[in-house]
């Protein structure tokens, strides 16, 4: 793994627990055409083209809202709807029940909703459950409900209902469905009070209960909690995912009913204004238990801004703008505070005189929280400022000069004659690859939020205020124009319903004026996908995604007879699986590391789609089989060992190089997100393993365990049903020991083995580096010298050459290379001597500032090691070991404010300096 991906982690680690907060913060039906606490808007209707499917244009397919089951102050009879709304999918069996309260009365209008039980819960403690709803219909009027699940087996209901407090069902479904299902609701407690003091002009007010001791506490509690302050952002926010609501009357009394009697609550008033359409906290919060009265929440004066705005070059007024503006919440990441817009536009857009007034920003006195405004204008630079301190009144910020930005005039055609109603977007074109062409194993997350409630709003990354900027439709004569408020290159995207999505060759872009650009749009061709099972018979009802290039991406469901078409695709190359079970519901968080070739389902398929042709795609559900047996070494069973199904090796040292630093990696990872589930599996105390519903088919079996020097491996066949595969191993050993230049033993030194890869001899060594900086993890296997500089590595893998590395304090790392050992061999006589290298401790007091990196700076090039290290900053401190005498350039890296800051540093062997920012 080279450098360039260490540093590609922390924005990614970043953004997925951006990610989580989004998609936790959003609260169904509360802020108008704004997804509140997002920035986000609310997706406009798609083209025809879409209208089938979704479009997954980033890592967020979509992120779902429930809604929030809301209290009306005025109490209201229940009353049974006019028909239950039908389900959006077709399913495998149905199950029937009625709900009934707790004197055995049909409760009508209830919400009975299915969850999904795939969601990795552990990423972020127990997730709520409207986060996992798969579909949901309604009771008629004598409690009975009809809902169907995915296949027979275990499922989970929840019914909930405005005056009772939520329910849970567990239950097994029977082949050929099942109807006794009785779900019963508690009474719900009631909470009363007014919200005092608001003003006449105070808006539409709304009183938001959430429930204490929760999924958002379990959060404090999990793996990722010590390294994201997840919990402490929403905690922040006071506006969480499936909070209870009421409505105050105009006197600001407010009922709350349907509560949990067993729970504590936090309430907090919100409100609207014309300013802020999204809802904005203007009471502190209070703890109370479920059935208090005479609530008193007091209403706290909110913050303002204004601002006028100018052209920069002339002086003149600018009156037509795109405001966004927000808190700015501060979030714990490594131990680091990361600001953490939450900006949302607003609706006006004329502002006469070019004067911005921003009234009903929300204060808490007790978080140290900051505001943050954006200001853009056609063919004007955006200006932002992200640091304001909030206080009672409203903020003058003075004159705002935009500067000129270039202006993108495009037109889209289709054989000469204009396309009406494409959606053109402009990508800025990323910094080319590094001179050194040099290609690293990578590591990414993806993060996706998927349900069928009818009430949700699909949300995508380009929907927030800065992408709406490059984003418009052409008009009826094919020509728009969008502003291109950064500077390099760019490209075109564009998306129409009757046509094949294109995406532009970049083009550069002037300083400012406008660049002239034409897109010629193809219809694009037909895919045509029939999905089987393992025997060749139809499988309907089950989720097709497809993936172009340039992130281009849809999922289709399949009719009954598992047929489904994608039209309009653009030329090339297009793949077609069917989806995991987690796509159809839940959440879902993958980790890809490139280089591990863990197996999918086996349903993949390339097509080659040509403009203007239909192209018939089979997918086929490979049979599935279970896996089982005992692993041993040196005849003793061999416990706790993680056993995994790998994709075949091909026998290349390179490929077993990626598929142990894999194991190894998401070995690390598991500590952090909790076990995956997927082809893998633990050995209990007598070596024993089972892995259960695997696709038939050809794998490397791979077994990591603290007690073997490096991953183990084997190569299967699986069948369709039991299979059972015995490990026997024989511990294969590799001794020697570590000294200094000066020939003394090296005592605490890490040694650890890897393949040899002839090209990459440092990889295996930096990528357990950059994890063990970022997660605080080491790579499984290493061991310790002893006083004597002596070290044993028991469980090397034989048959292979090996690169034996060590690493010492105030030592530059060394490794040498070892010839191929015989299964249950035993070699000593391994030497290492390590040159003593310094050290440098970073001191950064900088915003955003999260890691920092030391890069050879000397003449020639750098001695013995690689050339660039990175550590991750813990509470604004870092220290760089292992750095050889000579010249570095000691960088930061992080958020826009962290960049762009370095110091050059004369680092001398066995000493230690010190640098700040």
């Amino acid at each position: 793994m080279a450098t360039s991906s260490r540093r590609r982690l922390v924005p990614i680690a970043v953004a997925v627990a951006l990610v989580i907060a989004g998609a936790w913060w959003v609260l169904d039906g509360m802020g108008g055409d704004v997804v509140p606490g997002t920035g986000i808007h609310a997706a406009a209707p798609a083209p025809a083209a879409r209208a089938a499917g979704d479009t997954a244009t980033a890592a967020i397919e979509r992120q779902v809202a429930p809604t929030p089951k809301e209290n009306a102050t005025a109490s209201t009879p229940t009353q049974a709807p006019a028909a239950a709304p039908a389900e959006p999918v077709k399913t495998a069996a149905t199950v029937t029940g009625r709900v009934l309260d707790a004197r055995a009365r049909p409760v009508a209008a209830a919400t009975v909703a299915r969850l999904s039980a795939r969601a990795p819960a552990q990423l972020v403690g127990s997730l709520p459950a409207e986060m996992r709803v798969e579909a949901k219909t309604t009771t008629d009027a004598d409690g009975t409900f009809h809902i169907g699940v995915a296949e027979p087996g275990p499922f989970t209901l929840r019914a909930s209902h405005a005056e009772h407090p939520a329910t849970e069902y567990h239950g097994v479904a029977r082949a050929g469905g099942q109807d006794d299902v009785r779900i019963v609701l508690r009474d719900g407690a009631t909470i009363t009070g007014r919200v005092a003091g608001a003003p006449a002009d105070a808006g539409e007010l709304t009183v938001i209960a959430r429930a204490l001791d929760t999924a958002i506490e379990s959060v404090a509690q999990a793996p990722m909690a010590a390294l994201i302050d997840v919990k402490g952002l929403l905690e922040g926010l006071d506006l969480p995912v499936g909070a209870d609501q009421a409505k105050a009357d105009a006197g600001g009394t407010f009922e709350l009913r349907g509560l949990d009697p067993d729970r504590r609550y936090r309430l907090c008033a919100a409100h609207r204004t014309a300013d802020m359409p999204a809802p904005q906290r203007c009471t502190a919060s209070v703890e109370v238990a479920a059935g208090a009265r005479g609530i008193e929440l007091s209403w706290r004066e909110p913050f303002g801004l204004t601002l006028r705005v100018i052209d920069d070059e002339t002086g003149a007024t600018l009156e037509a703008l795109d405001v966004s503006a927000g808190p700015v919440q501060q979030m714990k990441v490594f131990g680091t505070s990361i600001p953490v817009p939450m900006l949302r536009p607003l609706p006006q857009h004329a502002f006469p005189g070019g004067t911005v007034v921003i009234r009903g920003l929300a204060i808490d006195p007790g978080q140290d929280l900051r505001f943050g405004v954006r200001v853009g204008a056609h063919g004007r630079r955006r200006w932002s400022r992200e640091d304001i301190v909030p206080s009672p009144g409203v903020m003058d910020l003075g004159l705002v000069r935009l500067a000129a930005a270039p202006i993108v005039q495009v037109r889209v055609v289709h054989r000469g004659q204009p396309v009406a109603g494409a959606e053109v977007r402009l990508e800025q074109v990323a910094d080319t690859q590094p001179a050194d062409g040099a290609r690293s194993n990578s590591i990414s997350f993806s993060t996706s939020f998927r349900s069928t409630s009818e009430s949700t709003q699909a949300i995508t990354d380009s929907r927030n205020a800065e992408a709406d900027r490059h984003r418009v439709t052409t008009g009826d004569d094919g020509t728009c124009e969008l502003t291109a408020d950064f500077t390099g290159s760019a490209r075109l995207l564009v998306e129409s319903g009757h046509h094949a999505r294109c995406r532009g060759e970049p083009f550069s872009l002037p300083l400012r004026g406008t660049v002239q650009q034409q897109v010629e749009l193809v219809l694009g061709g037909t895919a045509q996908v029939r999905v089987v099972d393992g025997h060749g018979e139809p499988l309907p009802d089950v989720t097709v995604k497809r993936n172009g290039a340039d992130g281009d991406s849809e999922s289709r469901r399949v009719d009954a007879s598992g047929a489904a078409t994608f039209e309009h695709l653009a030329p090339g190359e297009h793949t077609f699986a069917l989806a995991r079970p987690h796509a159809e519901g839940g959440m879902h968080v993958g980790i890809t590391i490139e280089g591990n070739t863990q197996t999918d389902d086996g349903t993949k398929v390339t097509a080659t789609i040509t403009d203007g042709e239909a192209r018939d795609v089979l997918l086929q559900e490979p049979l599935r089989g279970s896996l089982q047996g005992t692993v041993t070494v040196d005849g003793e069973p061999l416990d706790r060992a993680e056993i995994r199904l790998m994709a075949p090796g091909v026998g290349d040292a390179k490929a077993e190089a990626a598929a142990a630093l894999g194991a190894a990696i998401e070995g690390m990872l598991g500590s952090v997100l909790g076990e995956q589930a997927g082809s893998r599996a633990r050995t209990d105390d007598d070596g024993r393993y089972r892995i259960e519903d695997v696709p038939a088919g050809d794998y490397r079996l791979v077994v990591t365990n603290r007690r073997l020097a490096m991953p183990a491996s084997a190569d299967v066949h699986l069948g369709e049903g039991p299979n059972v595969h015995d490990l026997a191993l024989r511990r294969t050993i590799l001794r020697g020991r570590v000294l200094g230049a000066d020939g003394r033993p090296l005592a605490g030194a890490t040694v650890g083995a890897a393949v040899f890869v002839e090209d990459a001899p440092a990889a295996v060594a930096d990528a357990a580096s950059a994890i063990g900086d970022l997660f605080g993890a080491r790579m499984p296997g290493g061991v310790r010298t002893g006083a004597d500089g002596t070290f044993e590595l028991s469980g090397v893998r034989p048959s292979v050459p090996l690169r034996v590395r060590a690493a010492a304090s105030m030592h530059v790392p060394q490794s040498c290379h070892v010839e191929a050992l015989g299964e249950g061999e035993l070699r000593d006589g391994i030497e290492l001597r390590l040159v003593a290298a310094g050290r440098v401790r970073v001191r950064a007091d900088v915003d955003g500032a999260m890691s920092v990196t030391a890069k050879w700076a000397g003449a020639g090039a750098a001695p013995l090691d690689r050339s660039e290290h990175t550590a991750m900053l813990e509470n604004g401190r870092a220290t760089l070991d292992g750095l050889a005498a000579g010249q570095w350039r000691i960088t930061l890296d992080g958020t826009a404010g962290a960049k762009d800051q370095e110091r050059v540093v004369d680092v001398q062997a066995g000493r230690t300096a010190s640098i700040e920012f």
